[in-house]
């Protein structure tokens, strides 16, 4: 089991903001590269943060609040604000993670099958939901979705083997043909991937 690790740089400020609420300030990452879209909520309260595109997050709690940390394809984590330490160690879950094909390789390459495919959703939804650490935003000059995984904006996506470098392509695919999607972080990633796995 492949541990994260969460940084957290925590910085109280000196003025109460109400009850001995304060700001806490921290980045998330993730093999040294920060980590987006990670939840942080305040437990048992209706309130709670994503981490930006640098990792970064800011919320504001009290001295005895929980801190709760999730991320799809992570174990979630609960911390007490006055706990919190320099790092926290977070634990990929593989029950959710869908294949992480090999923590040895210098990339990253995630799969998933027909099977986890919801044929209502669209394809852009559907990678959202199973491969960690991925975001999709519309680019400013023709709306196309961008994929990122953890911040990496050479992301690949290879369905039935063949490689999409031009995401607009994938609003075309009907999700219900698609027997296996592979997510790669880079084109050295997908290069191994269709050489290997033909």
């Amino acid at each position: 089991m492949k541990n994260f690790l969460i940084a957290l740089c925590i910085i109280f400020f000196s003025t109460e903001l109400s009850a001995q609420t304060k700001t806490v300030t921290g980045t998330v990452m993730c093999d040294n590269n920060p980590l987006p879209g990670v939840n942080v909520v305040v437990k048992g309260a209706n309130k709670g943060v994503l981490t930006d595109f640098n990792g970064h997050f800011s919320i504001n709690s009290k001295k005895n609040d929980k801190l709760v940390f999730t991320c799809l394809g992570y174990k979630p984590k609960e911390i007490k604000q006055k706990k919190i330490k320099s790092t926290v160690n977070l634990q990929e879950d593989f029950t959710i993670c869908f294949a992480k094909l090999s923590d040895n390789l210098p990339f990253t390459i995630y799969e998933f099958g027909a099977e986890n495919i919801n044929i209502q959703q669209d394809l852009f939804n559907t990678i959202r939901a199973k491969v960690p650490g991925v975001q999709i935003t519309n680019t400013q000059t023709n709306n196309t979705p961008k994929i990122t995984m953890r911040g990496d904006s050479n992301t690949i996506v290879i369905i039935d083997g063949i490689r999409y470098s031009d995401t607009s392509i994938l609003q075309t695919i009907n999700p219900s043909d698609i027997e296996k999607v592979y997510v790669a972080n880079s084109v050295a990633a997908s290069n191994y991937l269709l050489t290997k796995r033909n």
